[in-house]
Formats: C-alpha cells, structure tokens, sequence
C-alpha cells in the first residue's frame, strides 16, 4: 500500500485516541532498564561508519530509493520469527532521522516533483521512519534527540546535543559514529524541516491552514502530522511503562522530562495563558487572515508550482575530490539552496542555478487555491467540517488536543499527588 494513499492514511492508527488507552491493555508491560526490551521492540546497534557513510553518500547525491532500500534492509536484517534469537537492529545516526523527516515534506521532491521517483523518494522516507518507529520504538531510535526545532527564534540551536551518538535508557548503550561529518545537502542543513521552523506548533497551524487553503500541500502535510502524532504517542507511552518499573522517581521525572510531547509543549511554554492560546490557535487554524499572519509557510516559496524542463551542461565528476557532478543534484532545489540565509554559517558548497528568474515569472509561478480578500466571510453552504479542510483534518487536530490535554492532566495529577 502506498504510504500517501488515503487509506495508509486513515488506517496508519487504530484509533486517534489509542494513546488513552491504559498500557496494559494495549501491550505487554517493559522489563526494568536492565532487562531485555519486550517483544514488541528490538534492540538497536547503531550502523558502523562504512555502512553509515554509505547511506548517507547515497541520500547526498540524491539517490534517495537506493539510500532507503539500503537502510530498510539494514533495520531488518537479523531479524526471527523467535524473539530469542532476533539480532540488534542496525539504525544510522540521528541525522538522517531528521533529513527523511524534512523528505516527507519537501517541494521538490512533494508538490514540485518532476518525476514519479522523487514523490517515491518523500514516501519512502516517511515509510522508513514509520518502520523505524515501529520495529525499535521512538525511544531506542532517539527521536526526541533528533526532532528539536532549532529556527532562528527557537530556544535551542544544534550545538546542545551530542552529535551521531545513540543513547538508549533501555539498554544503557551508548556507542558513538566515529569520526562522523555532517550530512553534505542543504536539505539536511539550513533548508531542513528543522532549520526553518522555530517549533512544532508553527509546523502544526502552517499545516491546518494548508488543509483549508493549499490542498496539494495539506496532502503531505498530513502524512508528516499523522507519522509524527504516532512517533510521539507512541514515545510518551513507552517512556511511561519504563516509568512503572523504575525505582528512582527522579530517574522516572527526567525520562518523562525527555518525551518529545514534553519538550515541545516546554518550548511553547504550556504552562502559561499566552502559550497555551498558541497550541489552540495552531490547532483550530482555519486559513483565514488572522491564521495565515501567525502560522506562516515553513518553506521559502513553498507554493511555488513546478519549473519547466531547461537543457543544462553537465558537470564532470571528479570523484577523487568527492564531486559528484550533477548526480543526483535536482534543478528544483536550486533556489532553495540559494535562498538559504547566509547567516547560517553553513561551510557546505552551494551550486548555484544558471537560470534566471524575473518576478512576474516567479509571482506567475505560485499556486493560490485560496480566495481572494473575502476569504474570511462565512458562507453558510460550507459545512462546520470543511472549515477545518475536511475530515482528516479534523481527525488530526481531535487527535492533537486530546494527546495534549491527556499530557496536561497527567501533568496536573502528579503535581497533586507530589
């Protein structure tokens, strides 16, 4: 099944409120840190460097079908019906975590691919993370390591984490890629998901005004909401049963503290009236103006529609030197990698584009499927439902605030109980 079919979509969770469920109905109760993992998870090694240098040359040089087919079979392998005999899964640093997150919902592999391969290349991204989410777990996978907003407002910035080392409270392993350089694409640095947003709750307004406003940007938009509300439901979940078997409260407090629900909600400052007015203005954006000035497009000239085909010189390879010529390099990412704010101290070499393009051209070039200055007059043959962009859209933001509001009660009975 395709992974942005609307099936895939509207059967990826057996229920947007699955998460409220108590643990032990839903899975079998986790051992204490110094036990195995459950069934349910493998353990995890992560890739030695050959393999992850590999994986990541192939998503550099935008082979991104051959990076994920490679990466899929690396987290499988080892794999047995019996749970004794199953092999560590083999997963790569964090890094290419949060660049096939950015793949899910980039232009111009999304709305502005060319080519059947590139929209394959999205889904097999946001494939590969689901299977990592579901055949090691967010917490063995280290997605609350690897899913931190670090845009120009945003309160943290790349340097607090420990780069390409993978710490798991289940196993109290700690290995550490050595020698590990950064992914060498924009995508994957100044022009990741990551870069650009300052936090989650801009993606998530950005993303409900596009279910109203942009439908063919709301169509991947929502993969990237529905896979992410798995990865962190499934995160709180797991670290509260490791919570139950943990001794130490103040151990249980700091595994809770690292939740990626928690650092989200502690960037936003849920605690206060004016962050909390921001979660529900995010969740309940509609497209209308007041919408549209708060929760702005995450990507520079994000509905920019698709380039006409122009006949380019190709470049030499020089492979000695680690120049790939033109492989793997898309013309469509050409502006994106020009656009990008020299501010951001980026060391990566940037191919420029040869094309030229006049404004009215690029103003001509931008897809609107928004209405004109009246959009905010209620028409009353719009139903309640397709105010909100639609079923899935209300779906998901149904699904956000009971996952928040079950946090902030939790958070509340434990402060009453302490």
């Amino acid at each position: 099944m395709a992974v942005g079919s609307p099936s895939s979509f509207t059967t990826a969770r057996d229920g947007e409120t699955a998460f409220l469920t108590p643990p032990s109905t839903t899975q079998t109760s986790r051992n204490s840190p110094a036990s195995a993992p459950p069934a349910r998870y493998r353990q995890v090694t992560q890739l030695p460097f050959e393999l992850a240098h590999h994986s990541s040359v192939y998503l550099e040089s935008g082979q991104y079908l051959q990076g994920y087919g490679l990466l899929t079979s690396l987290l499988r392998s080892g794999s047995s019906s019996s749970t004794s005999d199953r092999l560590p899964a083999q997963i790569p640093p964090i890094q290419l975590f949060e660049l096939s997150a950015t793949l899910v919902v980039y232009p111009a592999v999304t709305t502005r691919a060319t080519t059947p391969d590139k929209l394959q290349a999205s889904n097999a991204a946001a494939k590969y993370l689901r299977d990592v989410n579901r055949v090691v777990g967010p917490v063995n996978a280290g997605f609350a390591k690897a899913f931190v907003f670090t845009g120009l407002n945003s309160p943290k910035s790349r340097g607090w984490r420990r780069r390409g080392t993978l710490s798991s409270p289940i196993n109290g392993d700690s290995k550490r890629v050595e020698d590990e350089r950064p992914i060498k694409s924009a995508v994957a640095q100044q022009n990741s998901l990551w870069a650009k947003a300052d936090d989650f709750w801009r993606v998530v307004g950005w993303a409900f005004n596009c279910s109203v406003k942009y439908k063919a940007r709301w169509e991947r938009w929502k993969i990237w909401l529905d896979l992410m509300l798995e990865i962190m439901e499934d995160d709180w979940k797991e670290r509260n049963m490791l919570c139950d078997k943990q001794q130490d409260s103040t151990a249980s407090d700091e595994l809770l503290q690292q939740s990626i629900i928690v650092q989200y909600l502690i960037g936003a400052n849920a605690n206060s009236l004016v962050g909390r007015r921001k979660l529900l203005n995010a969740i309940l954006a509609d497209g209308g103006s007041k919408a549209m000035s708060e929760f702005k497009e995450v990507f520079k000239d994000e509905l920019k529609g698709k380039k006409e085909e122009s006949v380019k010189p190709i470049k030499e390879m020089r492979l000695d030197e680690g120049d790939f010529g033109d492989l793997g390099v898309d013309p469509d990412e050409d502006d994106d990698i020009d656009d990008a704010d020299a501010g951001n101290g980026s060391a990566l070499p940037i191919r420029k584009s040869g094309r030229s393009t006049t404004t009215s051209t690029r103003r001509a070039s931008v897809i609107s499927l928004g209405s004109d200055s009246s959009e905010d007059i209620q028409d009353d043959s719009i139903s309640p439902t397709d105010r909100l962009g639609g079923m899935d859209s209300v779906r998901l933001r149904q699904r956000i605030l009971a996952f928040v509001s079950h946090y902030l009660g939790h958070l509340s009975l434990r402060e009453y109980h302490g």
